[in-house]
């Protein structure tokens, strides 16, 4: 029987049999199917892949092969070494080692012998152009969701589309770099915008004050009643007034 801990809950995921796992931790537990069903117990809530992993059925012999070690890989790499002139340096350092050699970038791929993996290049992403936009050549999130082996459980909002607009967006940022569009700015917008100068508990008394200085404007923000409140352009930044 198997028996894990959780890593982050710290929960002990104890095998059953039958396909059923006991989830607990300290005084409360819950037993759950292997696929993720709450039979028992005030514990509701289970890491589905831990109960997979523990109370699943084990995969038949094989079924985890990597596609690259697949026979046909194998007679496809074949094919393409033997395409190429390779001294007899090469061909003893492969036939000893039992790898080949890739064509088409002179790298060692380690994959005669059983149960070695294909060591293969890295290629970027290419993308594709759609409706929406620039996206990646993958498959989409919607292709992943209907993979699953329950799709029926998948909330709505999971299958919502909203992706960001793809491509390149010019922003202006002379605001950010220029003297002349800052104080622009601060003229024509500061002057007409709401700005948070401080809460309402900052001056709780009637006359209690504030100075609230932005950039090179100074104002002086009074209470003037119990919820009435005034801002003043400060004339007199020494002191406060």
């Amino acid at each position: 029987m198997r028996s894990e801990v959780h890593a982050i809950s710290g929960a002990v995921y104890d095998e059953l049999g039958e396909g059923r796992v006991r989830v607990h931790k300290g005084k409360s537990y819950g037993i759950f199917d292997w696929e993720g069903r709450w039979q028992e117990g005030d514990i509701t809530r289970a890491d589905p892949h831990l109960l997979q992993y523990v109370g699943g059925p084990d995969l038949p012999a094989g079924i985890d092969e990597m596609a690259a070690q697949l026979e046909a890989a194998r007679e496809q790499a074949k094919t393409e070494t033997q395409q190429q002139d390779l001294s007899a340096g090469d061909l003893a350092e492969d036939a000893y080692t039992g790898s080949v050699r890739d064509p088409r970038y002179g790298v060692r791929n380690m994959i005669i012998g059983e149960g070695q993996t294909t060591v293969a290049p890295y290629v970027g992403d290419p993308g594709r152009e759609t409706g929406k936009g620039w996206r990646s050549k993958g498959i989409s999130f919607h292709e992943v969701l209907a993979g699953d082996t329950y799709p029926e459980r998948i909330p709505e909002e999971l299958w919502e589309d909203s992706p960001m607009p793809g491509g390149v967006t010019r922003v202006s940022t002379e605001r950010f770099t220029s003297q002349k569009w800052h104080d622009l700015e601060v003229e024509q917008l500061w002057k007409k915008v709401w700005q948070f100068a401080c809460c309402v508990d900052d001056i709780p008394e009637v006359g209690d004050y504030i100075v609230y200085d932005i950039a090179h404007l100074s104002y002086i923000v009074v209470r003037t009643g119990e919820d009435e409140f005034k801002a003043y352009n400060n004339a007199c930044l020494h002191r406060g007034r």
